[in-house]
């Protein structure tokens, strides 16, 4: 029980006053927003009241999409031309980074902030679990 208690300790529950539930939304987002520094691409929660708090933390912005977009595209590019490894907007990118703003798209389109249409252009399917 005391282990249960310690977990929820932060959760927004309705049992909590204004003042811990948004105490609890503060110190959600500062930890969530660590791991996205740290390169996490998202956080598990542990309560339904958590869920919208950590999305808007990892919500890719238009400049993220855009990026992401014109580093597939110079990468697909690239492949079709031989090229394994190239210099993209100042930046190595490989297949490891190709994956990295794939990811974006993919998380984006999950978020309904890139239709599905736009995903299919990179051959990005957003039922995929690959």
């Amino acid at each position: 029980a005391v282990a249960i208690a310690e977990m929820s300790t932060n959760y927004p529950a309705k049992d909590k006053s204004p003042e811990e539930r948004a105490a609890a939304r503060s110190e959600l987002a500062r930890d969530a927003e660590r791991a996205r520094e740290l390169g996490m691409r998202g956080k598990w929660v542990g309560h339904p009241g958590q869920v919208a708090t950590v999305a808007e933390v990892f919500r890719p912005d238009a400049e993220a999409i855009a990026r992401a977009e014109r580093r597939v595209r110079a990468f697909r590019d690239a492949e079709q031309r031989g090229l394994g490894a190239l210099m993209i907007e100042g930046r190595m990118a490989d297949r490891a980074t190709d994956g990295v703003d794939r990811a974006t798209l993919l998380l984006a389109g999950a978020m309904g902030l890139v239709a599905r249409e736009r995903l299919a252009e990179f051959g990005l399917d957003p039922t995929s679990r690959t």
